[in-house]
């Protein structure tokens, strides 16, 4: 098991309940963070390696935050923040009933800035640029293009922001496929695995789209490509 969180005061003591209260009590287990919000790739890379290795068959991951003792909203605007928690199981192959995602690839850019000498404007400028060499490299990696996504997913930011932060992607605005944003607003970490759960759901996906899904942390951006089958 991954279990991911960027804000839980006693992360061995939650891995250990958490594993107890589910019987898998002699089950390898990692704890996970970093990437604040941007936590979901290096996860699931992560566990990828794990299947990849042959150590293992299946992977759960487990990813929760709460916003309990902080402003709820988001220091840069983009949205109001919500506790948050989902879960996945990750194996490599076909797996139980439910929706199904295949991972085709994932990308990650970095660049660790120190904020007392980073104004805001030039933050939103590296922003701008990790999201844009992030989609090159996943789309090199590939060996396609951008049209050849139906729809492109982002955390559950404000619309303006999502809009911006796909011109910023070179995506076309009509690609974007907004979550529950107004009704969840931005659950950290959990943000896409909850939004791609509740659209599966609602049937506006169809087997066979390919969905680029991105996500950033304060200092990185992280995009994965996964096809959707029902």
């Amino acid at each position: 098991m991954v279990y991911v969180s960027e804000n839980d005061p006693d992360t061995t003591g939650s891995l250990a309940r958490i594993l107890d209260r589910l019987g898998l009590n002699d089950v390898e287990h990692l704890a996970l963070s970093g990437q604040d919000c941007g936590n979901l790739v290096p996860a699931v890379r992560v566990a990828s390696d794990a299947l990849a290795s042959g150590r293992c068959e299946r992977v759960l991951l487990l990813l929760a935050d709460r916003a309990e003792g902080r402003d709820r909203i988001m220091a840069s605007g983009l949205s109001v923040f919500s506790d948050g928690a989902a879960a996945c199981v990750l194996s490599g192959g076909p797996d139980r009933a439910g929706p199904r995602l295949r991972v085709e690839a994932a990308a990650s850019r970095t660049a660790v800035r120190l904020a007392d000498a980073d104004p805001a404007e030039q933050g939103l400028l590296s922003t701008v640029r990790l999201a844009s060499e992030t989609v090159t490299a996943l789309l090199d990696t590939l060996g396609r293009t951008r049209a050849d996504f139906r729809y492109a997913i982002l955390p559950n930011y404000r619309p303006a922001a999502q809009k911006f932060l796909l011109a910023a992607m070179r995506m076309p605005p009509g690609k974007l496929l907004l979550g529950p944003v107004t009704e969840l607003g931005h659950c950290f970490s959990a943000d896409l695995l909850i939004t791609l759960h509740r659209l599966a759901a609602s049937g506006a996906l169809d087997p066979g789209d390919r969905l680029l899904l991105a996500t950033g942390g304060p200092y990185s951006w992280s995009a994965l490509a996964v096809e959707y089958n029902s």
